[in-house]
């Protein structure tokens, strides 16, 4: 009713008109239930969304032609039948899904092949994430309509969705992916763009099982074809710098994010994923940058701090590193990881002893990483508190058994100590996952030594020049044993 082939502005202004008619002709005639109906479907084409006030109307419309017809007198069974739907879809729109179910299952009743309800039950139950009832009426839709002969219709209704299996297929396909079963998934996406090939929602989803199964050509293909489409396709262009960061072809991703970045400047989603590439590529500075505009909309938000508080660490920029932490700290609370990151920023900054003071208090905020540890005993030793890093060590060597290079670490610690007993405990255990490891094998020795086994020290410098020839300590350790030692 609105004519063919007019400009945007045109049928804005002859929609207008007919809504201006429609309203004097109910205010004439309140009780007009097919003027009513109409005026609550063009309101419908309207939209809610730029148009909110619409929703209101179109309630206040179509409930009363509903109040108005019975589906028993047939000159009203077929406006009773399609205010039901009305109804129900701008309930839907509005997010109140209990009705919007209650006058879908209304119009069932009356109608039960009616396909428009059928569909729109699929997508309610799909929205409350019930996926088992979207499943049933999305197959249902589908059983429905491959035996649906318009020229046998008996109700005069106006069909919104007499062929709209690409909907129903990528229900299903969205409640396949859900359940995990991304071969299905695929299956009901290619369904979809098998009816309706520029149904870009199903692109892009086929495209993102392609990438999480790293099939990259073919995601690659979906997105490409997306942005054939739509050249300004932020999703699309996001998507393939991802594929491009996965393959390491940082530069080709880098120039997606800028494209990305020049359509969407201030995206923190985009600035956060840039950044998380700089810092891969090892631009630290940019990447500071780049999370430093990705955190204007949420100064306090937890990843994007510790990405740039990182950043600030591997550009050596360790003040501002501990800056940011602190940040991290006020907004969140004590936390272990966070500790342990500002200790880490004070032992590159020479600061033992704020260093250690970071680590313990990160060992009180449980549960603490293991590494915590062993970052804590790196700073006793700077700090000579060599029996507290012995413990530090052990304990870090209880919890990561698999790190036993720090076993020899605790050998040298007690060896320096004096503590040659203990030591040689701690390389014997070593070097029993490390059995030709010279250095340790010499220390081994000289702990027998120290402690009068002359003999035993003698045969440990022979099997670490069995092992590495050149090894010098051994030789000149050897060659001082091998001169007399004086009148007894």
């Amino acid at each position: 009713h609105y004519g063919y082939g007019l400009s945007p502005e045109k049928m804005q202004a002859k929609m207008a008109r007919t809504c201006t008619l429609l309203e004097r002709q109910i205010a004439e005639n309140p009780d007009n239930a097919f003027a009513l109906f109409n005026y609550a479907q063009l309101l419908r084409g309207q939209g809610v969304d730029t148009q909110p006030e619409n929703a209101g109307k179109i309630i206040k419309a179509a409930s009363r032609a509903l109040e108005l017809t019975h589906p028993d007198v047939a000159s009203e069974r077929h406006i009773h039948i399609m205010t039901h739907h009305q109804l129900a879809w701008v309930y839907f729109v509005l997010g109140n899904f209990e009705k919007a179910e209650q006058y879908c299952h209304n119009a069932l009743k009356i109608k039960p092949n009616y396909l428009d309800a059928l569909l729109l039950l699929g997508h309610i139950f799909l929205r409350q994430e019930q996926f088992d009832k979207a499943k049933t009426h999305y197959q249902k839709y589908l059983e429905v309509q491959a035996s649906y002969n318009e020229t046998y219709e008996t109700d005069n209704i106006i069909l919104l969705h007499p062929r709209s299996l690409s909907a129903a297929w990528f229900g299903l396909g969205i409640i396949a992916e859900h359940a995990g079963n991304q071969q299905e998934a695929k299956e009901r996406y290619q369904n979809v763009l098998n009816q309706s090939p520029g149904y870009m929602d199903a692109v892009i989803r086929l495209g993102r099982i392609y990438a999480s199964e790293q099939d990259y050509d073919k995601a690659e293909d979906c997105f490409c074809k997306m942005l054939e489409r739509n050249p300004r396709s932020n999703e699309a262009i996001l998507s393939l710098a991802e594929i491009s960061v996965a393959r390491r072809n940082y530069d080709r991703a880098k120039e997606l994010f800028q494209r990305a970045l020049a359509i969407k400047p201030d995206d923190s989603v985009t600035l956060t994923k840039y950044g998380q590439l700089l810092l891969e590529m090892g631009e630290p500075e940019a990447a500071i940058a780049a999370f430093g505009k990705a955190s204007k909309d949420d100064p306090s938000s937890a990843p994007v701090l510790r990405l740039q508080a990182e950043a600030h660490f591997r550009a050596r920029q360790y003040e501002q590193a501990v800056a940011v932490y602190e940040k991290l700290l006020a907004c969140h609370g004590h936390d272990s990881e966070i500790l342990n990151d500002i200790g880490n920023c004070y032992y590159k900054l020479s600061r033992w002893e704020e260093a250690e003071q970071r680590y313990l208090l990160a060992l009180e905020a449980a549960p603490a990483p293991s590494v915590v540890y062993r970052n804590l005993g790196l700073t006793q030793v700077r700090l000579g508190e060599l029996c507290q890093a012995i413990k530090s060590f052990e304990r870090y060597c209880d919890l990561e058994p698999a790190e036993d290079d720090f076993q020899h670490v605790i050998g040298d610690l007690y060896a320096r100590l004096g503590e040659f007993e203990s030591a040689i405990t701690s390389y014997e255990r070593f070097l029993r996952s490390n059995p030709c490891h010279p250095q340790a094998l010499f220390s081994l020795s000289e702990c027998y030594l120290n402690m009068g086994h002359r003999d035993a020290a003698i045969l440990g410098y022979r099997h670490v020049l069995q092992i590495e020839a050149h090894f010098q300590p051994a030789r000149r350790r050897l060659a001082e044993l091998a001169q007399p030692v004086g009148p007894v």
